[in-house]
């Protein structure tokens, strides 16, 4: 897609599917040396290892020049997350329903290390205009414990679609989307498998 229509996507539904981000190869390199390293419990720096290594394709194409455009040129990373998730993460948050609070303009990046159709551990969406309507009638709470992983009868009470966004990510691809103004939540992935995912927050410097 070229950059003129990636920018436009972003800029109308806030979210972007990015294929070929990080090569297939290199992935599979980083899950195998973070499952060896798994072994090895007084190994801490792994996962950090991972996020030093994806961090540098940010400045190569086809992200560079988009993330140049949005942010006009500059933009800071002020979070950064690699996740091994398995089906037995009950307790991980980011499984319910939940708008992030921050900066406007800011992005979420997530790089899939293995691909959705593998895992099935998609990161669903929901429009803007549906999450407005969700967060006014108090559905998307701050509250952790309050949070839900299913909203049907909140959205049926509304009167729209309960039918949520998930794209068809390989392993190298990135989601690029506004955490702020989309509902969003994660799905744990399927029995068996491991859901690989590193995750940046972006903002405008």
């Amino acid at each position: 897609m070229p950059l003129n229509e990636q920018l436009t996507q972003l800029e109308t539904h806030l979210s972007l599917h990015i294929p070929n981000v990080v090569p297939t190869l290199f992935c599979e390199t980083l899950i195998h040396y973070y499952e060896e390293k798994a072994f090895d419990k007084s190994d801490t720096d792994s996962a950090e290892f991972i996020l030093t290594e994806c961090m540098p394709w940010l400045s190569e194409e086809p992200l560079n020049s988009l993330l140049k455009v949005y942010f006009n040129n500059g933009y800071q990373i002020i979070g950064s997350v690699f996740d091994a998730l398995t089906p037995e993460d009950k307790d991980y948050l980011s499984t319910t329903w939940h708008l992030d609070y921050g900066v406007n303009r800011s992005l979420k990046l997530f790089i899939y290390l293995n691909s959705v159709e593998e895992h099935q551990g998609n990161t669903l969406i929901i429009d803007q205009y549906r999450s407005e309507l969700l967060r006014d009638a108090g559905a998307l709470p701050l509250d952790l414990d309050k949070r839900k992983e299913d909203l049907s009868s909140e959205m049926q009470s509304l009167g729209v679609s309960n039918e949520a966004l998930g794209y068809d990510l390989k392993a190298g691809d990135a989601l690029l989307f506004s955490p702020f103004l989309l509902a969003h939540r994660c799905l744990l992935p399927a029995p068996g498998q491991k859901r690989y995912t590193v995750c940046f927050t972006l903002i405008p410097s």
